[in-house]
């Protein structure tokens, strides 16, 4: 797997072959990158990092990233990524439960990207959603971006868009004031 885009576009990444590991793949993450455009100088959140593909890839682009994982393998593979690239300055790599990390930062985010793991439920991804949306973001321009198995529906955001790719598909959210 390489970064696409930025300063950084054809580095290679470290990718584990490991069951717990779905790394996003390469045209899922191209057409994010395209969706998003310039996100050069904004606030980016990736929760449930993985090895960090996209967090390095929006750090590749300008945008300062924040990282969190529950994984430790995760999180170290991420930080290998990260030292490879050299941009350990550009990004902030928690290792924290997702509610927990959200309960507890008050950094204020532009971007938020989810990535959990297919097995999470609904309940648990819509909790994640609303813990964001009272902590993370600026209600006025947040984006929130969701990579799941399904098309997602949030009482309290508005679904932008949706593009799918196979089983994979990105859901655009919006919060309403």
């Amino acid at each position: 797997m390489n970064v696409i885009g930025g300063f950084l576009k054809g580095k290679r990444l470290i990718v584990v072959k490991e069951k717990w590991l779905r790394p996003t793949r390469q045209i899922v993450k191209k057409s994010l990158f395209d969706t998003l455009g310039n996100i050069s100088e904004l606030q980016f959140l990736d929760l449930y990092s993985g090895t960090g593909s996209i967090g390095i890839e929006a750090a590749s682009r300008g945008a300062a990233v924040t990282m969190v994982d529950y994984s430790r393998d995760a999180v170290r593979v991420s930080a290998e990524n990260i030292r490879n690239c050299g941009i350990d300055d550009q990004i902030g790599l928690n290792l924290d439960d997702v509610e927990q990390f959200l309960k507890n930062n008050s950094k204020k985010f532009d971007v938020v990207f989810i990535d959990p793991p297919y097995k999470t439920s609904v309940e648990k991804i819509n909790k994640i959603i609303k813990c964001i949306r009272r902590h993370m973001v600026n209600i006025n321009n947040s984006l929130v971006v969701l990579e799941y198995d399904a098309v997602f529906h949030v009482e309290m955001a508005k679904t932008l868009k949706t593009k799918s790719f196979g089983i994979t598909i990105l859901n655009y959210l919006s919060y309403i004031r």
